[in-house]
């Protein structure tokens, strides 16, 4: 794997005393990005996107037939990883334990505030506080080349949802005389 301390010095080389090295990137033809440097015809790798890559460099062999050929593969990863909350946006239940839960990818270290928390083998990780805290908090989160997210998450308290549906009025005693209110009301 490649990340952003590795990208900027990415070169692959052969020697230069092959003929006709034919380049191919993913499967298209790069040769006119190869360039001759020190005695090598090297490509810059530099400028790759993030993904799964495949890189070959080959030449026609010294027998009819015969060719040489080298393959790369290899992956760029630039993109820190994803935090994934199990509740929308750090949204509680009132009278809950404030405790946050979700997932990282797998080898992602988890920062809250700047403070370490403990990240499972599959990317879980559960924060918990004695109280609410009244500031959001800012999650980071590192993978293993380095790659860094962030999510600033505000911890609100929603309502209570009772058990079962709630219904119920209060009418003074002359809504309570009119009789369109009155049977609107008795059809709750």
């Amino acid at each position: 794997q490649v990340g952003p301390a590795n990208l900027p010095s990415l070169t692959f080389s052969v020697r230069s005393g092959l003929d006709n090295v034919h380049w191919t990137l993913d499967g298209e033809d790069v040769t006119v990005r190869t360039r001759l440097r020190k005695g090598r015809i090297v490509f810059n790798g530099s400028k790759l996107e993030d993904g799964e890559h495949t890189l070959k460099a080959s030449s026609p062999g010294s027998f009819p037939g015969s060719r040489s050929t080298h393959t790369w593969r290899f992956v760029v990863d630039t993109t820190g990883p994803e935090i994934v909350l199990d509740t929308p946006a750090g949204r509680l239940v009132a009278r809950s334990v404030p405790r946050l839960s979700g997932t990282l990818e797998p080898g992602a270290l988890l920062t809250v505030d700047g403070e370490s928390v403990p990240v499972r083998d599959d990317g879980g990780f559960s924060i918990r506080w004695k109280q609410r805290p009244r500031e959001p908090v800012l999650l980071a989160a590192t993978d293993t080349l380095r790659n860094t997210s962030t999510r600033q998450v505000d911890i609100v308290y929603l309502a209570r949802r009772p058990p079962l549906p709630v219904r119920a009025v209060h009418v003074t005693f002359s809504g309570w005389a009119d009789d369109e209110l009155r049977s609107g009301v008795m059809r709750l």
